[in-house]
């Protein structure tokens, strides 16, 4: 934020006078103090209402704002944020209350019209867990020629303590049978058991696959944020049709930041909507052998950290978790050495979510149809812990269809040693195989397209899923040749939607 009015520091107001309005100085008296404005954005106040400047050029709707900082919501509380409004030419002004750091999360994001004459704005929202919004904004830039805004009576106001059918999560000593605070909680040992002790399938602790279970979709994929910044793109709506409004999995990595925060406000935001949220740690040493995906976690005891606090955040919720993308199949390129330390990192990892997310489906990874044999990938899947878990998932990423993905996965599972064959389940990833996909084309190859959107499984499989973003590109290759793997790409998207 490049100008602040009346606060020596951006989203810091104070709350209001007790405690309910969460906006300061809405009535913008006697001047504008405690709001802040973006770019060559200009605010003060002229007839007892903010007179908002803005200018010409303006690429983005966040090239020109006014907005004020300091919110403090309470997590699935109603509120209603309302104010009066007009500007010099009838304009549609986005408005968002939201997160004050990238990604920008929001939980109110609403175009309003504003009109020559003052019209009086009520716009209603739920405060979702897992999204800290502690600013209100405006957005008017996105124009080529500047205009003038006036805003007054602006306020923030708690409405309802819940959102109704979503009731609050009660805390540990109110919840009947809980224990008092400081009480020891008895966990599992992470440690594996002796060779030849019988244990208990992990299948057997969480009820299977439901044709009615609700999947949560993230608002924040790629997909749904690229279309909200180009709504005005000829392919935002067919991309936010097929794509950015369909349920799939987060992918986690470095790039998360804190873990378990990460983790644990992600699942909450899936909780409080009563859906299954589908996550994927991304992160194992050496990731991708240095491929366009390379990188990864420093090394084996910061990946050993990072991943008991992941399964630590899931915690006793339900999930669904593919652990490391192709980290079983692409060990070819390491030593003896080297994939010994992958497998006992793997291992580590299933034993970490047996023990502290005991109600999440867990999947390793499999491969795909095209790339490893049946028994190869059966023998790596025992080394790296599968018994500790679910079972498998493949076609990963990958554009297999779900008959050629299901009948890999029946090979692995049935050369799975220890009576895996009997527990192992197994998931697909069809979020890019409408069309098939040629043995080694697994590079943003021509001729892909979506397939079924996130279900339980029709046949063998326990679930069909869309575990990758589609549009996400897969590296600087193929159709895509300039754009970098992970990076969300509206040509990607469109030629998946059309199956070209």
């Amino acid at each position: 934020m490049t100008c602040v009015v009346g606060l020596p520091g951006v989203g810091q107001a104070t709350p209001a006078a007790g405690g309910k309005d969460l906006v300061t100085n809405g009535a913008f008296e006697p001047n504008p103090a405690y709001w802040w404005t973006t770019g060559a954005t200009t605010v003060k106040t002229v007839d007892g209402r903010a007179r908002v400047t803005v200018p010409d050029h303006t690429r983005v709707p966040w090239d020109s704002m006014l907005g004020q900082g300091g919110l403090h919501l309470t997590n699935l509380a109603v509120y209603t944020l309302s104010f009066d409004a007009s500007a010099t030419t009838s304009t549609k002004v986005r408005v968002t209350v939201q997160s004050h750091l990238p990604p920008y999360k929001t939980v109110l994001d609403r175009t309003v019209t504003f009109a020559e004459k003052t019209g009086r704005h009520t716009l209603r929202f739920l405060a979702m867990p897992g999204i800290d919004a502690t600013q209100v904004t405006f957005q008017l830039g996105g124009r080529a020629k500047g205009f003038e805004a006036t805003l007054d009576n602006v306020s923030l106001l708690p409405t309802g303590s819940q959102v109704p059918g979503v009731p609050a999560k009660p805390s540990a000593s109110s919840r009947p049978g809980a224990k008092p605070a400081g009480t020891p909680v008895a966990r599992p040992s992470s440690a594996s058991p002796p060779a030849g002790t019988t244990t208990s399938s992990p299948t057997a602790k969480v009820p299977p696959a439901s044709s009615g279970e609700k999947f949560y979709t993230d608002p924040t994929n790629n997909a749904a944020a690229w279309v909200r910044e180009h709504g005005s793109d000829p392919r935002a709506a067919k991309i936010r049709t097929a794509i950015a409004t369909q349920a799939g999995a987060r992918w986690f990595g470095a790039w998360s930041g804190d873990i378990g925060k990460a983790v644990r406000t992600y699942v909450d935001a899936a909780t409080a909507t009563r859906s299954t949220p589908i996550l994927v740690p991304y992160n194992i040493p050496d990731r991708d052998c240095g491929g366009a995906s390379g990188g990864g976690a420093a090394g084996p005891d910061a990946y050993r950290r990072w991943i008991s606090d992941f399964a630590g955040a899931v915690g006793d919720r339900s999930a669904i978790v593919v652990i490391e993308p192709d980290a079983v199949a692409n060990v070819d390129c390491m030593s003896a050495q080297g994939r010994d330390a992958r497998f006992a990192l793997l291992r580590y990892a299933t034993e970490q979510f047996k023990a502290k997310a005991p109600n999440a489906k867990v999947y390793l990874d499999g491969g795909n149809a095209g790339w490893i044999a049946p028994t190869t990938m059966a023998s790596r899947l025992a080394q790296a812990g599968v018994a500790n878990v679910r079972g498998f998932a493949v076609n990963v990423s990958n554009y297999k269809t779900t008959a050629d993905s299901a009948g890999y996965a029946e090979k692995v599972r049935a050369a799975l040693p220890n009576g895996g064959a009997r527990t192992a389940k197994y998931l697909i990833d069809t979020s890019r195989n409408g069309n098939g996909g040629a043995d080694g084309a697994w590079c943003n190859p021509a001729g892909g397209k979506l397939g079924t959107p996130s279900r339980a499984g029709t046949g063998g499989a326990e679930y069909e899923l869309w575990i990758k973003v589609p549009g996400d590109s897969d590296g600087p290759c193929g159709i895509a040749p300039g754009v970098a793997a992970g990076t969300f790409d509206p040509n990607l998207a469109t030629r998946l939607i059309d199956g070209t």
